[in-house]
């Protein structure tokens, strides 16, 4: 009996099992189909950004500011015109030396009571150098924002120029070149910069020890009283302040600090590449080797600064983009591979960054040509790279924002390169009405194809495995020393 009555719901089940099969069948091919396509993104969140209000003092200097309601700090920019650029042909490095003096000594504060007082207004202090412009930045409580200008009067109105600050800041820059020199990273962008820029003043930025060595504290003090004036700087304010308090706090801190004749400075449109360049360091203790790969473009308006944008993330943006996809997940050729853009006052550097194998160096940069070329040539992009990239350049920029240091970055371009508050409120929609033509047609006025190559790595293997071209050997302090024409051993 019990036999009949397995059988029986052995036979009930299997029968049950077939109908809901048969039943279900039907509502299962549609719902497999749509699982093929992945659901709509959620709208993307609208970035509400206060425009920036500027005026100018009568001394000349520019207040700007970026109101936000009940933020607890005051972030203070002063930016002066002084970038390396600015420095004398003689005296690369100048800039960075002298914007580096500042707040090591005023004529009523020693180095150390100046970062006391910092640490007492709860607050950071940084000066830095780019290659138009240099930055002195102050954050603190917002409740000691007077005291903080005060501080800056001191440092800017005030400062202490002596010999042995000078000395001192000498020595901490000449050991940090000592240190980087074995870096292969900086070795190689400073040497793009150099070969890119050989004729022109943005070179610079590429200076070395020895011009360190060269460098006086005369030298020092007259490219301070030349280019540090009111009429050549600005003042950006990020807090919880108002354009006609912020110019009133300037004011009353700044009523003293003169304008002054000053040399006007213009800057001429540096060249591309137009034809491919390779130059070599020797770090003969890398078992690997970087590549700096770049050249020069030049949008001429902010929709094709976005193309560029786009185009920088389909090649290297992410881990998930084409370089690094084949050549890393694919090819298994590099360590990393990456591509950036970097803004300047009359064009843009673009370059790609790679750490690879030696013994397949040659077949990196074919790769990483090959994959340009795909672009710019052959008009191959994606809808989902195009619109991959543009949601994340989208997504990214108010998470950059959350940083102070990077919103003041970011102000600090919009004022000296004119991006203007257009540049805030139709970010999302100057981003979304990308298509692949534009993509394409800023890749095909670019110089991409003839670029300049830095490597850094040991010297004998990696000519060893990059017979078929010529190439350029520097030492670390980018002196030229020979080329090695294709095929040649040294």
């Amino acid at each position: 009996m019990r036999a009949k009555e397995k059988s029986y719901y052995s036979v009930f089940f299997f029968l049950l099992t077939v109908c809901l099969s048969l039943f279900l069948a039907p509502q299962g091919f549609p719902q497999e189909k749509f699982r093929k396509s992945p659901p709509s993104p959620f709208p993307l969140p609208l970035l509400k950004l206060n425009p920036v209000e500027s005026t100018t003092l009568t001394n000349g200097l520019k207040v700007a500011v970026f109101s936000q309601k009940n933020l607890p700090l005051t972030h203070i920019e002063l930016i002066i015109m002084a970038g390396e650029r600015h420095s004398p042909d003689s005296l690369p490095g100048l800039a960075t030396m002298t914007t580096r003096m500042i707040g090591r000594q005023t004529r009523q504060f020693s180095q150390e009571k100046i970062q006391e007082t910092i640490e007492s207004l709860g607050g950071n202090f940084q000066a830095q150098t780019y290659l138009d412009y240099s930055r002195i930045t102050l954050e603190v409580l917002a409740e000691y924002t007077d005291e903080a200008l005060a501080l800056l009067k001191q440092m800017i109105l005030w400062p202490s120029f002596n010999q042995r600050s000078f000395d001192s800041l000498k020595r901490e820059i000449y050991y940090e070149l000592v240190r980087k020199s074995v870096n292969p990273e900086f070795l190689a962008k400073r040497l793009l910069f150099q070969l890119l820029f050989a004729d022109h003043p943005y070179h610079k930025i590429a200076f070395s020890r020895d011009d360190i060595r060269r460098i006086q504290l005369k030298d020092v003090k007259d490219f301070f009283t030349q280019l540090y004036l009111p009429n050549n700087s600005q003042i950006i304010f990020i807090g919880d302040l108002d354009l006609k308090s912020a110019a009133k706090k300037t004011s009353h801190a700044f009523f003293t600090w003169k304008k002054q004749k000053l040399i006007p400075s213009t800057v001429p449109s540096p060249q591309p590449a137009v034809k491919m360049k390779i130059g070599l360091i020797d770090l003969p203790q890398r078992n690997d080797v970087t590549i700096f790969l770049g050249n020069l473009v030049f949008p001429q308006s902010w929709a094709e600064t976005y193309a560029y944008s786009v185009l920088s993330h389909i090649l290297g943006g992410t881990p998930y983009s084409r370089l690094f996809l084949r050549l890393r997940e694919m090819k298994g050729y590099s360590y990393y591979v990456f591509s950036e853009m970097e803004i300047l006052k009359n064009c843009a550097l673009f370059t790609i960054r790679a750490r690879v194998r030696p013994e397949v160096l040659e077949e990196s940069l074919q790769e990483i040509l090959a994959v340009i070329r795909e672009i710019i040539v052959n008009k191959k992009i994606a809808n989902y790279e195009l619109e991959q990239a543009k949601s994340f350049l989208i997504g990214r920029l108010p998470v950059e924002l959350e940083s102070l240091d990077n919103l003041a970055f970011r102000l600090t371009s919009m004022n000296i390169y004119g991006y203007g508050n257009e540049y805030w409120q139709k970010y999302y929609s100057n981003i979304m009405s990308l298509t692949p033509d534009d993509v394409f047609q800023v890749g095909q006025k670019s110089s991409l194809l003839t670029p300049v190559i830095t490597l850094t790595g040991n010297k004998e293997v990696i000519l060893q495995n990059l017979k078929s071209l010529d190439i350029d050997l520097y030492d670390k302090n980018g002196k030229f020393l020979y080329t090695l024409r294709k095929g040649e051993k040294k």
